[in-house]
């Protein structure tokens, strides 16, 4: 039972003093929280908003935010020194008149570096898809 639960979870440090690892549901969160904070996303999902996510676990959000580990082969002379990393899929409402060009970028930027800051895991990827525009009614 410990090894499948050690399996479920991003192991951020290990030493004489034991181990630190994170849930995948605690990096999806932060990458919810983090796409949020970019004024022009108007939503996770289809309706899942700051309140939504502080008010509900995090199963909520596993249908539109993903969290994937990327093994490094250490094996391998050229990856030896390199850390395991993670890759990030986040589906999100925008709002309208939002320029997608500019504020993909600003979300992906975003994301990668509250995960890399909050966590120490590094962020290989985010990828972002745009699932509709909210009006400004619903906005």
């Amino acid at each position: 039972m410990a090894d499948e639960k050690k399996t479920k979870t991003y192991l951020i440090r290990s030493d004489e003093n034991g181990e630190v690892r994170i849930w995948p549901d605690v990096v999806i969160t932060i990458a919810a929280l983090a796409a949020l904070d970019i004024p022009e996303v108007a939503n996770i999902g289809g309706n899942i908003t700051r309140e939504e996510i502080t008010r509900h676990t995090s199963k909520h959000l596993e249908k539109y935010v993903r969290s994937e580990l990327k093994k490094i082969d250490r094996g391998d002379p050229e990856f030896k020194d390199r850390e395991d990393t993670i890759a990030i899929d986040i589906a999100m409402n925008l709002k309208y008149k939002t320029s997608i060009p500019k504020v993909i970028p600003m979300v992906q930027e975003k994301v990668k570096s509250a995960i890399e800051n909050m966590t120490g895991i590094s962020v290989q990827s985010v990828n972002v898809k745009i699932l509709g525009v909210e009006s400004e009614d619903n906005a």
